[in-house]
This record gives C-alpha cells, structure tokens and sequence, in this order.
C-alpha cells in the first residue's frame, strides 16, 4: 500500500482526509470496478476536474480501453500506440501536464467532434507495477479553484475552468494513481488466482466425464446452458458465477458409482438404479472436503440438489419449491434438455423443439418455470445448438 503523504509535502489537510477516505477504500472487500467508481468519485474532490478516467492497458488487444469514466456511456478502445495523450502518457511512461490540448502535438479531438465536448487542459498520470505500464489516470478540464493560472476560454466557459493542473494537482493525482495501481495488481492477481482455480474445477469435471464416454461433453453443455439461462433471468455476476460452478460440479459424485453401472448400455435394475441416485449425495459429501472462496462456501448444496423437484418429488432430500437453492432449479432443466438431445447407446438423441417440449410438460411440477421460459429464449438465441454457448463459460 502506497504511503500516505506527509502534510509536509504541502498538501492541504481536507485533501489528505481525501487520500486516507481512498486508502481505506483500497482496503475494502469491493470489487475492483465498484472500487475504483468509489475511487474516482474521492478524485474528484481532491483534484477538481470536469472528467476524470481510468484507462486500462489490454495486452492480449494490445489496446488501452476506458474500465471506468465520467460522461462515457460506453467503453472506448484505442490501439496502442495510436494518437491521443493517453497513448503518449502509455507509450512514453511519463506523466503529462498540458494546459490547452489542442496546441498539443498528439491530442486526439475525435471524441470532442463526435460528442460535442471541448477539452481544454488535461493531466495524465501513468500507473506502473513492476516494470510495466498497467493503467493510465485521466482527468480533463481543471475546474475552478485557488489556481491563479489561466489560459483564454470562451466567455461562457471562463468562469468553470482554469488553465493548468497545478503542481499540487499532480502531486495528489500520482498518490492517487498510486493507489489505485495497489488495486489493480490486486485484482489481476486474484483473477490469476480465480483462472487456476477455475482450470482445475473444469479438469475435475472433465475427469468426471471421461468416466462414462457415452455421455460426452455434458458437464460441459449442461454448464453453458445453465450460464446461458441464468444471463437470461437477469441474475447478478455472482449468481451467475454460483451458477456456473454448481452446474461444473453437479455430477462430480459420479465418480463414486461403479463402471458396471455408469456404463451399463441398458436400463438399470432397482439396485444398480439406486446406487445412481446416490451422486448427488456423494457430489456434497467429496466436495465438502474442498474449501471454497467467500460467497461460494454453500455451494455443495447447489451442486446436489439438482434432481430435486418443484413438486417435492424429487432426491436426495425431497425440497420443494423455493427449498430447491435457486442454482439448482437453474441446472435441472439444463440438465434434462441436453440429456434428452444426447445420443446414447439405449436410446437415440431427440430433436431440439421435442425436448423443449418435455421440459415445458415438466414445468411446475419438476422443473422451475421461470428457468424452463429462459431456456426457451436462450435455444431461439443459439438455433437451438447449445454448443454455441460454450464460449460462454470459457471452457
């Protein structure tokens, strides 16, 4: 964590309240997007400006887009290297102070014509980790303040803004850039973390599969479709993620059922039909051996109640309703639409339009209706082939 500055640096004291308001928020549990808003929003107090941005440096696009931004109603993406002062603060790794932005050599004033807006001075600042530029701190148009320095505006603008971003400004501006390149190493570090983990909780479900070579891909196709319904429900980026990983491990239990029976090419008989309904029991019993991450420590009741019922009906411990977690009332109608779609050896693959209508006939006593219309609107999306959702889950 950056240091505080001393008041001896000539910061004034409500400023520096400013700073240590975004040192505790670099501290906080938010999220890096809800995190840096927060940021931002402090920003603008310490370093008044009319706009201030973050831009973030994309590696793989070899392009610098705009992660969080003052009057942007969408994300902007600049090539690398191309025009604009944030390119040249990037690409030259230096901070840049210019008072009137259109005397400056690499301003770009697309975004100006395009949207009406006149950029007058702007102040960039760099935010490095290690030996690479990562971000770049933005802010636009000083407004007014005790800075005496000045450049000419129009008369209707004269009394909003000034000229420059002072010494001062900029000297707040690389604490702030400072902590905020804590919180993006933070969470470039956590989403390495959280690719790994992901990674592994996929090769699991992949072993899984490659026990019962009859049922192919369908942790795979029951994961993306499931993704696919809870986006189309509305659900949050959390719920979304539960989803996703209870629907990844649902059938991990499977690997505790015999060959002679996960394999039988027929139908089961009463015993082996019983050790079968096991897994969903066996799926919480293996996974509550695993330590999940915060927000994610129930999910091994998610991922074994996905052969509950809406009616009570259902295994392993007859919910009901909203009893059944709302992950698991997700997956079931995944789960029975690609397994009805599926080809295997004691019975041929039924055509798209035909499952769907199966699971609408399950609808309220099986399965939940709110999922079962999602998954209508996802297959009208995807053509009906859910392997065009699989990108969705990055698999």
């Amino acid at each position: 964590m950056p240091a505080v500055p001393d008041p001896s640096d000539g910061i004034p004291e409500p400023i520096l309240r400013k700073l240590l308001q975004i040192g505790l928020l670099i501290s906080s549990k938010l999220g890096l997007r809800e995190l840096i808003e927060a940021v931002i929003e402090v920003a603008g107090q310490a370093v008044p400006a009319d706009r201030i941005s973050l831009w973030l440096v994309d590696d793989n696009a070899h392009e610098l887009y705009t992660f969080v931004g003052e009057g942007l109603d969408q994300e902007i993406r600049i090539p690398i290297g191309g025009q604009g002062i944030v390119n040249e603060c990037v690409v030259a790794r230096r901070e840049i102070n210019v008072p009137c932005a259109y005397e400056h050599a690499s301003f770009d004033k697309s975004w100006d014509t395009e949207n009406g807006y006149t950029t007058y001075s702007v102040l960039c600042v760099p935010i490095s980790r290690g030996n690479r530029v990562v971000a770049c701190l933005q802010f636009i148009n000083r407004k007014r303040g005790k800075s005496r320095r000045r450049i000419y505006f129009p008369a209707e603008e004269r009394q909003m803004f000034v000229g420059r971003f002072t010494s001062s400004d900029a000297r707040i501006a690389r604490t702030i850039a400072d902590y905020i390149g804590v919180a993006v190493e933070k969470s470039l570090l956590v989403g390495r973390l959280k690719s790994q983990s992901w990674s592994a909780i996929k090769m699991l479900a992949d072993v899984t599969d490659g026990r019962d070579p009859t049922t192919g891909d369908h942790t795979k196709l029951v994961t993306a479709i499931a993704v696919a319904i809870a986006r189309e429900m509305g659900l949050s980026q959390h719920m979304i993620e539960r989803v996703m990983l209870a629907a990844i491990l649902h059938d991990v239990g499977k690997i505790s059922i015999p060959d002679r029976v996960l394999r039988k090419k027929g139908p089961l008989n009463k015993r082996e039909w019983s050790m079968m309904r096991r897994h969903p029991t066996e799926t919480r019993n293996r996974l509550a051996r695993l330590e999940f991450a915060r927000g994610f420590e129930d999910i091994l009741f998610a991922a074994g109640a996905h052969h509950e019922k809406m009616d009570g009906s259902g295994y392993p411990d007859g919910l009901k309703g909203d009893e059944i977690p709302i992950e698991a009332r997700i997956i079931a109608p995944a789960d029975v639409y690609q397994a009805l779609t599926q080809e295997r050896p004691y019975k041929p693959a039924k055509p798209s339009a035909q499952a769907y209508g199966i699971c609408c006939e399950m609808e309220g006593t099986h399965l939940y209706p709110p999922a079962v219309a999602a998954l209508g609107a996802v297959l009208d999306r995807c053509g009906g082939d859910p392997t065009t959702l699989v990108e969705l889950i990055n698999w």
